[in-house]
């Protein structure tokens, strides 16, 4: 889970890796439960991006950006729920 989507786990992974990430992940579950106590099933897909850039003439310091964006929905009364994500981090290089 950490690696398919990091922001969602901790959004202190922003701009861990160098570079630019970009993830897309889809998870649905318990749609043919049977005799289940909470009807219904659980769907949720996320899209999330980052990156790392130095920071300006400190070089011992770099900047972290992300967002993610992701969507869920819930049971049998369709319970939807949309949330919006954005993180920044500095990263020391001592």
């Amino acid at each position: 889970m950490v690696r398919s989507n990091p922001i969602a786990v901790n959004p202190a992974f922003t701009g861990v890796d160098p570079g630019y990430r970009v993830g897309i992940s889809y998870r649905n579950q318990w749609t043919n439960l049977p005799n289940a106590s909470l009807p219904g099933s659980f769907g949720r897909g996320s899209v999330f991006v980052d990156g790392r850039h130095s920071f300006g003439n400190a070089p011992n310091f770099e900047w972290g950006w992300g967002g993610m964006v992701s969507s869920q929905a819930k049971g049998e009364v369709f319970y939807k729920e949309n949330r919006f994500l954005g993180s920044a981090s500095l990263i020391y290089k001592g």
